[in-house]
């Protein structure tokens, strides 16, 4: 797969400090995350596996025909027997599982409790149900920011008014021609935060109509488009009559894109939040007391073979451990390092041919005993 610098400098993160990438297509614009996944689903069924949609995980228990084998209960009846066992399951979904279930070590032990009750940024007074993780794009047939400002790359906040703002220049998706110039339709990217960093996001969530269910939503509502627009060009317009443009004269997005995920531990589809966030975002997560005394390779020991009696591994973006080898978030590579330790050692598979030596050597830990 193609991919191109997120920053369009390519100049090191300054949290990361690497650039960072973006998958893209032929064309050189942004291909979003379910490219790998439609092509990997794709692969994967040509290879003869078996892919089944819309069964939820209630509960796996030990199969006594067969040591160490496990049956795989889904709601509405469904089940299935397998020897080993990865779930990729996020932390909501893990906690409503049946407690019995195999994968969970007994009660009171280390395993248990990281699995089913250590809840990340767990700000005291702030009910679950108003913690959000929030996106909005607002959608310009012509993008603006960089055929009138050619602000390529950056940051924006400004919370003081409705709607609030915390935004990047960069991370929106824009059509250019065949000869790279900017057309349009681009995404501008005008918030991406945590209610727990700016709680003024929340002005958002109504705008979420399947809130806890589906956290993308797209909408054309005047009374969302006409205020973001109306922030939008208050915000910039000290930038617009730098180059002689009148914000006025600029015309409205044509419908907003959201992603509100929240924290209630009954959504469907909650927020990801990997334990240790309070390190990437300080203060505003507080540090979880389940995690005390806790080092990182205790922890991954802990939840990716919970129950050593079963063959049931876990590896998700929720139980990865922020900052685990200095490495800050982020999802995607938070998500793949646990699976990797998993598939070596439980399956005994090597490095990926793509894949950098040393760091495969670091990330599955061969400087660490515990990861041997």
């Amino acid at each position: 797969m193609s991919t191109a610098c997120y920053e369009p400098d390519c100049a090191p993160d300054p949290e990361f400090k690497q650039p960072l990438y973006r998958i893209v297509d032929e064309h050189g614009r942004n291909a979003g995350y379910s490219t790998p996944l439609f092509r990997m689903l794709s692969e994967m069924t040509a290879a003869g596996v078996r892919v089944f949609y819309n069964h939820a995980l209630t509960g796996v228990y030990s199969d006594g025909a067969v040591p160490g084998g496990s049956q795989l209960h889904f709601a509405g009846g469904a089940t299935a027997f397998a020897k080993k066992v990865l779930l990729n399951l996020p932390r909501g979904t893990m906690e409503r599982m049946d407690p019995k279930s195999s994968v969970f070590p007994a009660p009171n032990t280390l395993g248990f409790t990281l699995l089913r009750n250590c809840t990340p940024c767990d700000v005291p007074g702030m009910p679950p149900h108003t913690k959000f993780t929030v996106k909005v794009y607002a959608i310009y047939d012509d993008p603006w920011w960089l055929t009138k400002l050619n602000l390529t790359q950056g940051l924006f906040t400004s919370v003081g008014l409705d709607p609030p703002l915390v935004g990047r220049y960069h991370d929106g998706p824009v059509h250019h021609s065949a000869s790279g110039e900017v057309i349009g339709p681009g995404a501008l990217e005008a918030v991406y935060t945590f209610s727990s960093l700016h709680p003024q996001i929340s002005y958002y969530a109504p705008f979420a109509p399947m809130l806890g269910v589906d956290p993308l939503s797209v909408t054309t509502d005047p009374a969302l488009l006409a205020p973001l627009h109306q922030r939008l060009m208050d915000f910039h317009a000290a930038a617009f009559a730098a180059v002689g443009i009148n914000a006025s004269t600029v015309p409205q997005m044509r419908r907003v894109v959201l992603g509100v995920w929240t924290t209630d531990k009954l959504a469907l589809l909650p927020g990801p939040a990997s334990s240790n966030f309070h390190a990437q975002i300080g203060s505003a997560c507080p540090a979880e007391q389940c995690l005390h005394g806790v080092s990182p390779e205790e922890y991954y020991d802990a939840i990716t073979l919970p129950n050593p009696m079963a063959n049931i591994h876990v590896a998700n973006n929720d139980f990865a451990w922020t900052d685990y080898q200095g490495v800050p978030c982020c999802w995607a590579e938070q998500s793949l390092k646990p699976v990797e330790r998993t598939l070596h050692r439980a399956w005994g598979l090597g490095k990926p041919q793509w894949l950098n030596a040393a760091y495969y050597a670091k990330l599955i830990g061969t400087e660490s005993p515990s990861f041997v």
